[in-house]
């Protein structure tokens, strides 16, 4: 009993840092997205950043329509349920933005 009772609390410590890491990559990430968007350029560098928007825009529209799904029908049946908050979800942006400029940067060069 005392093993198992280890072992969740390992993964509540886990959990806890992760939630941290993510927190601490979002803002990160967060500040680059903004210093990408507000930076003025020619027209590759506009071409990349709609792009970018383009692409975090339709990956987040993806992942709002799977939580909608999973809440509709699995939360009514379940007491567990996923909470998306705000700072969740602007952290989430600002790594998929940040992915997504990385990749078309190399994909189409700057």
């Amino acid at each position: 009993m005392g093993s198992n009772l280890a072992g969740a609390q390992t993964w509540q410590i886990v959990a806890v840092y992760a939630a941290y890491a993510f927190l601490v990559l979002g803002a990160v990430c967060l500040i680059f997205m903004l210093a990408a968007v507000f930076r003025q350029g020619d027209e590759r560098r506009s071409y990349i950043l709609t792009k970018t928007c383009t692409h975090t825009f339709l990956i987040y529209t993806a992942v709002v329509f799977v939580m909608g799904m999973y809440a509709l029908f699995f939360q009514k049946y379940h007491n567990f349920s996923m909470e998306s908050t705000p700072v969740a979800s602007l952290g989430l942006i600002a790594i998929l933005f940040t992915g997504s400029l990385f990749l078309n940067k190399r994909k189409y060069g700057n």
